[in-house]
């Protein structure tokens, strides 16, 4: 039966966003067009959380179909848990984006530039989400998964003129479409098999037949939403794009645009009911080893949002091995690695959209002030921007999974799948420990890259006077930086809010297996609540003493001695003798010199009172180089090869046609089985 009424909320909030777009184009001002973008917004995301809340607590899914012409057939609509998870935070997230972006652009306000395009694309954003995490049809889904991705890659080449930002531009939107062709494969052979482009009809295909060719669907899938979500080695486009976009562009991106690809993955790990136990342990392998690679190439970055966008790969990684233990659990017929497995991925993606948009925003902050992201050239900030400063701070200890804030929580419970006391077999229990040891690297990675960006853009002094000085951003900034450093620390200290979100989506998991979850979900429950009370006994802590600390410094009767501090006898020291990114992660970044790319330039003091000397250190992505210089040599190689042909030899094209008709005849010969 339709539930007519909760689809036609959905219609509705999809029309305002249709018609706040138009709007935008219309011939206003600026500021009016930033206004309309963020009400209809404002408008959507209301309506989107009145369809989708009844969903999440427990209601019946939203049903909808719309009759169209063969080859198509009837078009379908389906928001159950799983969707109305991932609607329920990457509406309001992409409204604090529009916000944000109020500020962030308002130099544009009074310019020639049409901002009004800007916030249209916002909207569209909006509107690919509902299309994605409702669409039951192939081809609604796939509408949904271009519209973002074309969206995505207009908003990244906003500042167009710069040919560092086009090619950025270029290189995100090859990538997402190989991964739109891998998905459209995969969709072609589930197709050809169901004679259907419902979901549901695929998911009854795989669950039927598996085999070679269920095996070759997963991996297609897998390749798809890889290239989505930049899970390594897929992830070259995603530091460059976020170098590029504006701030909320890249906050947006990392936090809820590329979350489309992990929701796939799950959904269609559901859709195959009972997985092949390789395909959990290649999930884990595949994400384990992305969290790695993520980790390790954080730390070496001189740009600080090339820094986050590594750590998206990261921690994209650490949500797959979740996911790889839920799907262990699915094939074993566990409950208990079924709930913590996707419960934790389900819950660390949520996490992670709070504390990577709140750092995206605070590095957008300090570009605004200072006109640059360059690690090595700032410093001092936190004194001049003690908002920003306190955000990238609250987003740091959650990033690097300490207490007592959301990053903790949701690795915590990921923790207690891979070491899961379960009844798996021996060889399992030391892969999963394996895997936990791999993240808990993983997280003193990430505590020290965090630890290095913050020390150095904002503690300590100036390291080049040329940098804009820095004064705090406006208030339309610092807003939605504000309440995502409110959701991180809520979350982190009442994780329970956050487990209620997921537990819907995760009893869909449940559903499918004999024995009930419901003692597990319980369980979790009641452990989240017993880290929030910790959590919030650790937080109360801290703020009596920063408190404390405070009201000491302001009651002070008396000023406290200072004195230049021992320099061994020098006493001239300057913003130059501090320590830079580089000098401060060289030790780390020697030992893993085999996984990363590390360039050193350099030029040798020469003279008795040397200026112009330096030595800088790059880390670049290993990927990107041999993906560019495999081409490169594809191309000399192809020149070279066409070079010495001959056009005009009759010898050549003979040959040429004879191998063509030889590779038609094998293909048909093994497509139609055997001869009668």
């Amino acid at each position: 039966m339709l539930n007519l009424s909760g689809m036609a909320t959905l219609i509705a909030a999809v029309s305002v966003l249709l018609l706040g777009t138009a709007a935008c184009l219309l011939p206003l001002r600026n500021a009016t067009r930033a206004g309309i973008g963020v009400l209809s917004q404002v408008l959507a995301t209301g309506l989107v959380w009145t369809a989708v809340a009844p969903v999440l607590l427990g209601g019946q899914p939203l049903v909808g179909e719309l009759a169209w012409a063969y080859p198509v057939g009837t078009l379908r609509v389906r928001l159950d848990a799983l969707g109305a998870f991932f609607l329920a935070w990457s509406l309001p997230m992409t409204l604090l984006g529009s916000i944000y972006a109020v500020g962030y652009l308002r130099p544009y306000f009074s310019a020639r530039r049409h901002l009004g395009v800007h916030y249209a694309l916002l909207n569209l954003t909006s509107l690919s989400f509902i299309l994605v995490y409702t669409g039951d049809h192939a081809l609604v889904f796939l509408l949904g998964w271009e519209i973002a991705a074309l969206a995505a890659w207009l908003l990244v080449i906003w500042d167009y003129t710069s040919q560092k930002v086009r090619f950025a531009g270029f290189n995100y939107l090859v990538s997402t479409h190989i991964g739109l062709i891998f998905l459209v494969a995969a969709f072609m052979i589930m197709y050809t098999h169901s004679g259907s482009w419902g979901l549901v009809s695929f998911g009854e295909w795989l669950r039927r037949n598996p085999g070679s060719e269920r095996n070759l669907v997963f991996l297609l899938l897998v390749t798809s939403f890889g290239l989505k979500s930049a899970f390594f080695p897929f992830h070259s486009w995603l530091p460059r794009a976020h170098a590029a976009a504006p701030a909320h562009v890249s906050a947006l991106m990392s936090g809820v645009i590329h979350k489309a690809g992990l929701y796939a993955l799950v959904r269609f790990i559901w859709l195959i009911g009972t997985p092949d136990e390789w395909m959990g342990w290649f999930l884990i392998a595949f994400s384990a080893c992305s969290a790695v690679v993520g980790a390790l190439y954080t730390v070496g970055q001189r740009d600080l949002k090339r820094l986050l966008g590594y750590s998206s790969t990261e921690n994209v990684g650490i949500a797959g091995i979740g996911f790889g233990v839920g799907c262990l659990g699915l094939t074993w017929g566990n409950p208990a690695l079924v709930a913590i497995g996707f419960a934790g991925g389900l819950l660390h993606l949520l996490n992670h959209a709070f504390f990577k948009c709140l750092l995206f925003y605070a590095a957008g902050a300090v570009y605004q002030a200072t006109h640059t992201v360059n690690v090595e050239k700032l410093g001092g900030i936190a004194r001049l921007m003690p908002w920003t400063a306190l955000s990238f701070v609250i987003g740091g200890i959650a990033i690097s999974a300490l207490p007592p804030l959301n990053g903790f929580v949701s690795e915590f419970v990921i923790y207690s799948g891979l070491f899961s006391g379960a009844a798996i077999p021996l060889g399992a229990k030391v892969a999963l420990c394996v895997a936990g040891a791999v993240l808990a690297f993983v997280g003193a990675v990430s505590a020290l890259s965090i630890t290095r960006a913050f020390g150095v853009v904002f503690l300590g002094a100036p390291r080049d006077a040329r940098v804009h000085p820095p004064t705090e951003v406006s208030r339309w900034m610092l807003l939605p930086m504000g309440l995502h450093a409110i959701g991180v620390v809520v979350l982190g200290v009442a994780p329970v809010l956050g487990f209620m979100l997921v537990q819907g989506p995760t009893e869909i998991a449940l559903a499918s297996l004999p024995a009930s979850g419901a003692n597990v979900l319980a369980s979790i429950s009641d452990t989240l609540m017993r880290i929030g009370a910790i959590s919030g006994a650790l937080l109360a802590f801290v703020v009596l003493v920063v408190l404390m600390w405070w009201l000491r410094a302001k009651t002070a009767r008396r000023p406290v001695a200072s004195h230049v501090t021992w320099v061994c006898g020098y006493g001239s020291p300057n913003p130059r003798m501090q320590y830079t990114g580089a000098s401060f992660s060289s030790d780390f970044s020697a030992r893993f010199s085999a996984v990363l790319g590390l360039l050193r330039r350099q030029k040798a003091p020469k003279g008795y009172f040397p200026s112009d000397a330096y030595v800088i250190t790059d880390c670049v992505d290993a990927v990107e180089r041999r993906l560019f210089s495999v081409i490169g040599h594809g191309d000399t190689s192809a020149s070279d090869l066409s070079g010495k042909l001959r056009e005009d030899d009759p010898r050549i094209a003979f040959a040429a046609a004879l191998v063509a008709l030889v590779v038609i005849a094998g293909l048909v010969v093994l497509a139609g089985g055997p001869l009668r």
